[in-house]
């Protein structure tokens, strides 16, 4: 019978090192994309403010929509703006937390968000869960946090 090999517990080392500060830099370009979000729902809200103008659907013809469905568009994007800036902050905070190696639950947190932002996001957030569910990262940020 073959026996199995004794084990050997993981330690941190360098090669973690490197794992983590990529992830952060990966969460700040992730940020950065997610930013320029911004500009093209400003585009849109522009483009779609002109076409709910009384003055372009009188020019063809037709009856304009009811003005007060410009406020439910302007209330989307507002909304919309939120969930962008949200989202920003949030992986820059991580890029930070992950320099400092510290909030492991809010990183795993983040991660799981930025799963439903694909392809990028969903990249990102699982290689970054991948990392932080190792035991000897968990001991390692254990250690980092204040007592």
């Amino acid at each position: 019978m073959n026996q199995p090999p004794p084990f050997v517990p993981v330690t941190y080392s360098k090669k973690d090192d490197e794992n983590l500060n990529l992830l952060s830099i990966f969460h700040y370009i992730l940020a950065g994309i997610e930013f320029l979000g911004i500009p093209m729902l400003i585009f849109h809200f522009l483009m779609m403010n002109t076409l709910l103008t009384p003055e372009m659907w009188e020019s063809s013809g037709s009856t304009p929509p009811p003005p007060e469905l410009a406020g439910v568009f302007r209330g989307i994007y507002v909304f919309s703006g939120l969930i962008i800036l949200t989202l920003v902050g949030a992986n820059i905070a991580a890029a930070l937390f992950l320099k400092k190696r510290t909030n492991r639950m809010f990183l795993l947190i983040v991660s799981g968000i930025n799963c439903l932002n694909m392809p990028l996001g969903t990249v990102l957030g699982v290689f970054t869960i991948i990392v932080l569910t190792k035991p000897h990262i968990f001991d390692h940020f254990e250690k980092k946090q204040p007592s």
